[in-house]
């Protein structure tokens, strides 16, 4: 979610920065998987298609800010719409999706009928809803004060959220700090690791000199 309100300073520094740093070191983390990275605001653009290049899509992941996918409004089923595309071909045993948001959709498709793509095409989501509980603050540029702080109401669509991660047999989850955030990555990480056979590397060293 690049959405206007992950700017809000709720996390440390900031919503969006708690995201990218965690997404990045959970890429980092993985070894044989191909990950893409799908960013949605008013609109979704593509970021990165499916890949091993894992130094390309940190960075891409780095080059994230809020506001780049469309500044008005959150579009989560069509984020999660685009996500599917990109991976309703994969042969791979395990499809997931990583949906991480702090608000709820209102522009676009709906969440849940984003959620019965995924169902359909067996891709499982975690969903993350990243906020703190109650109100917080968020920088506003204003013309004649310049950049100023103003209060953000909590907007997070749990209800939605949970039936997302449950139509897909996945799981929700709630964080309200960086290092709580930085837990559910974890949890992620465990849940989806699978078995990966690398081909067997044969070192020979001659030693018919030695008799010789």
């Amino acid at each position: 979610d690049t959405a206007l309100s992950m700017n809000a300073v709720d996390f440390e520094p900031n919503r969006l920065e708690a995201a990218k740093a965690t997404a990045k070191r959970f890429v980092s983390g993985r070894a044989q998987d191909r990950i893409g990275l799908v960013t949605f605001g008013g609109g979704t653009l593509l970021a990165c298609p499916l890949t091993l290049d894992f130094g390309a899509l940190l960075g891409r992941i780095e080059d994230l800010q809020a506001g780049m996918a469309g500044s008005e409004g959150t579009a989560l089923g069509e984020g999660i719409i685009s996500a599917v595309n990109h991976l309703r071909d994969s042969e791979a045993k395990s499809r997931v999706i990583i949906l991480l948001t702090d608000g709820r959709g209102n522009v676009g498709i709906d969440a849940l009928t984003g959620a019965k793509a995924a169902q359909a095409f067996a891709v499982k989501i975690y969903a993350i809803g990243t906020a703190k509980k109650g109100e917080t603050m968020i920088p506003v540029d204003d013309p004649a004060m310049g950049r100023t702080m103003v209060p953000l109401g909590e907007d997070l669509d749990e209800e939605t959220l949970s039936e997302v991660a449950r139509l897909t047999e996945g799981k929700y989850f709630r964080a309200t700090n960086l290092r709580a955030l930085k837990s559910v990555y974890d949890e992620i990480d465990r849940l989806e690791r699978s078995s990966v056979r690398l081909p067997e590397n044969v070192a020979r060293t001659d030693l018919y000199h030695l008799p010789v």
